[in-house]
């Protein structure tokens, strides 16, 4: 499209206006007054003020994941009299999502809300900060154009990608110890240590009918209280991983195993050795859930760091996400080994089946 600069539009008035008065005739005043128009035309639209625009941004609730998709919508308003004969909005989208910005075009902003959505498909693992909005409105020959920015700051976290695994298969073998205070407990069915007074709240199917029937007061079952050990997941560090990904399986795989214990209430916390000082001690909940999972969304395939921090682990149980080829450099401190490459594991969807025979490779520390 051919865009008019003001230099050689006012060139051209003045040229087309000498023209009328020395030629004379009507086609040459008629000539004269199609540029006038269009120069009037082009004048309004390059120095009549912009109306106040009222924008906002919203984006669809998460958690999102690696290769999910995520609609956005931007809403426009303005309380005064529109001039223009339309408005492109172009939202600027950050270059990591590798996506063309979405264009829209409104024939008329008024001040009831027009809402404009998009989708952004196959969202990459990151935290992508949406943020400028380009407005441009111009003549209705499209000669001539005005731009404003307008910012609705907005980001959208996306955690790696997960798989659901089973409980038993995750924590089942790791070791037993005594869980910690504050930490949520349960009682094991299989284990009755004896009966205790009835109180109000328990469920009926505890009520040990027996005991009752020989005291003449209600008795209910007291089982043994089984308790489980805090863990940590260690990911080791970026350069370890042979190819970028490998290192966003190792991330995958990682959230996969905190989403299980999320689920298990299973105090568990997060080390990565890349970042000692981002250290995440054991905790239950979906709060400590998030703040992990945020976390793992901005690690890049980077290693800064080159010295081990065993000793802020504590005394937990380790679950070890490591390449295949530092296994032996790790077994004498994992109680369970997850490797990652061409000897272990290869594709996410293959975890739950593998981390039955995975855990008998943890060597348990010394």
């Amino acid at each position: 499209m051919i865009r008019l600069r003001w230099p050689p539009l006012l060139a051209v008035v003045l040229a087309v206006l000498l023209f009328a008065i020395y030629e004379g005739g009507a086609l040459a005043w008629h000539l004269f007054g199609f540029i006038a128009v269009l120069a009037v035309m082009a004048s309004v639209v390059k120095f009549a003020p912009w109306h106040p625009i009222r924008l906002s941004r919203s984006v669809a609730s998460g958690p999102h994941r690696a290769g999910d998709s995520v609609t956005v919508a931007l809403t426009l308003s303005t309380a005064a009299r529109w001039l223009w004969p339309h408005l492109v909005v172009e939202d600027q989208l950050p270059p990591n999502l590798n996506q063309k910005p979405p264009r829209f075009v409104i024939s008329q902003l008024s001040s009831q809300e027009t809402r404009l959505t998009y989708d952004i498909p196959h969202l990459p693992r990151g935290i992508h900060a949406l943020d400028t909005v380009l407005l441009t409105a111009g003549d209705a020959f499209g000669l001539v154009d005005r731009r404003l920015i307008l910012h609705a700051p907005e980001d959208i976290v996306v955690w790696p990608t997960t798989v659901s695994l089973g409980v038993n298969a995750v924590f089942g073998r790791i070791g037993q110890g005594e869980r910690r205070e504050r930490r949520p407990r349960h009682e094991e069915s299989s284990q009755l240590r004896g009966v205790r007074e009835y109180v109000s709240g328990d469920r009926l199917s505890r009520i040990h009918w027996k005991s009752s029937a020989h005291t003449g007061n209600f008795k209910v079952k007291q089982y043994e209280t089984a308790t489980a050990a805090d863990v940590t997941i260690v990911l080791d560090r970026a350069s370890h991983f042979a190819t970028a990904d490998d290192w966003e399986l190792a991330l995958s795989t990682a959230g996969s195993l905190l989403e299980c214990g999320a689920y298990a209430e299973q105090s568990i916390g997060l080390a990565v050795v890349d970042r000692p000082d981002a250290h995440f001690s054991p905790a239950p909940g979906s709060g400590a859930l998030r703040e992990m999972m945020n976390f793992l969304s901005q690690l890049p395939y980077q290693s800064p760091v080159e010295r081990a921090v065993w000793a802020r682990w504590g005394d937990t149980q380790l679950i070890v996400v490591t390449s295949a080829d530092k296994m032996d450099e790790w077994r004498s401190q994992a109680d369970l080994l997850i490797p990652i490459g061409l000897e272990g594991l290869q594709h996410l969807s293959d975890l739950p089946r593998r981390l039955s025979p995975l855990t008998a490779e943890g060597g348990g520390r010394r």
